[in-house]
């Protein structure tokens, strides 16, 4: 269980307004970012588009002390009805790229049957995840997947 830590009170609204951005949502309700449909609501919701805004964030984040979580797809993810006293970052950072020969660069936010398909297309065959976070319990279902990629 992760502890739930507080977000200091005399940090204001506007006070996250001003360091974080107008992205920054207040109260989000999170469900619809889980694949179970569970989770109240965020404090502080931001869904950042790039690798140097959300490093940026992060850096700010603990900077001030503002509790975070970094979230993706939501597929390996249950959130309490009572929701986060925090930070939620949703990453969505997208793009599929040939690196070489044999590795794909894929954006933390990009769709897994999309980058299956991408490596099909590219006549890629197997697939095995490299600092990928939050793919552990579905190693199984990713190895049959993985198996379809093969031509």
């Amino acid at each position: 269980m992760v502890e739930q830590l507080s977000v200091k009170p005399e940090i204001t609204n506007r006070q996250m307004l001003d360091v974080f951005g107008p992205g920054l949502e207040f109260d989000k309700h999170l469900a619809r970012f889980t694949t179970f449909k569970t989770g109240g609501p965020a404090k502080y919701f931001l869904k950042l588009h790039s690798a140097e805004d959300t490093s940026n964030t992060v850096r700010t984040a603990k900077k001030l002390n503002i509790p975070f979580h970094l979230i993706g797809g939501g597929s390996n993810l249950l959130i309490s009805d009572s929701g986060i006293d925090g930070l939620v970052v949703k990453v969505d950072v997208r793009g599929l790229k040939i690196v070489n020969e044999t590795d794909i660069l894929c954006g933390a936010g990009e769709d897994l049957m999309a980058l299956i398909n991408f490596a099909a297309d590219e006549g890629l065959t197997g697939l095995n995840l490299h600092q990928a976070y939050g793919v552990r319990s579905a190693e199984p279902f990713l190895a049959m997947l993985a198996l379809m990629v093969v031509k």
